[in-house]
């Protein structure tokens, strides 16, 4: 006070350091966890909210994005080397399948011999889990019956090439490659090469990836998949309904 009676005003520093005065005279501060447990439940009605209407709208779109990725024809090739002379190549096949399948082995030097479509005979052993359908031309050789007409030298050539007929999803596609001299996964490459004008359809070609896993996985595999993409989705929803009630 001054000697006239009025209030002297305080420098915002002298205010400041001040204990317990507040810049903001009336204010109450509230403690973060006490914050933190009030803001839960609104946050987990607010995603809810979003979820919801955002789920229902998207349902007819999600049904039409899962069946058009199923009936998507996606052809996914496995390579494995048996010996330092022979390679196996599998294919795995989803969806609707082409008319036709224009294959090319390729070696980045004159370097194979012959390819074999494996037949029920190259199967003994097998997989319990594999697919044991087997295409109409299992058992083929290129050169011969599998690629009847084409002449290739006994050196060994930089590709084979051949088309495979009446495809399906549930046949097995499996080769083995013969090599003139020792080689490496790294130089045997496997595409498909589509003729003038797509002819009888196209199918995506992918080598083997932790992303397309489904369609190269056992049937029981695919269950524990769906098991434990079901399993991920559900623990999601009690923890979110867990974390609401929590805020309680």
């Amino acid at each position: 006070m001054t000697a006239g009676g009025e209030r002297r005003k305080l420098p915002f520093c002298a205010v400041m350091a001040q204990p317990g005065r507040a810049l903001f005279q009336g204010s109450s501060r509230m403690p973060i966890q006490e914050a933190l447990r009030k803001f839960r439940p609104a946050a987990a009605a607010v995603v809810l909210a979003l979820l919801v209407p955002l789920v229902t709208f998207s349902e007819s779109t999600l049904k039409s994005l899962m069946s058009g990725w199923l009936e998507r024809c996606l052809i996914v090739i496995e390579k494995e080397q048996l010996s330092p002379i022979k390679l196996m190549v599998t294919g795995y096949m989803r969806g609707q399948a082409p008319s036709a399948l224009p294959l090319s082995f390729s070696a980045n030097k004159p370097l194979l011999l012959n390819v074999k479509f494996l037949s029920s005979a190259d199967l003994t052993g097998a997989n319990k889990d594999a697919n044991l359908g087997l295409h109409p031309m299992a058992g083929e050789t290129c050169p011969g019956a599998l690629c009847e007409g084409t002449v290739y030298t006994d050196g060994g050539e930089p590709k084979i090439n051949f088309t495979l007929r009446d495809l399906s999803e549930s046949f097995l596609y499996r080769f083995h490659i013969r090599l003139a001299k020792p080689g490496t996964l790294d130089d045997l490459g496997v595409f498909v090469v589509y003729e003038t004008g797509l002819k009888g359809g196209v199918c995506r070609v992918e080598n083997a990836t932790l992303f397309n896993w489904p369609v190269r996985a056992s049937p029981l595999g695919k269950i524990l998949a769906s098991a434990l993409l079901l399993l991920v989705a559900g623990s999601a929803v009690l923890v979110l309904t867990g974390w609401s009630k929590k805020g309680d």
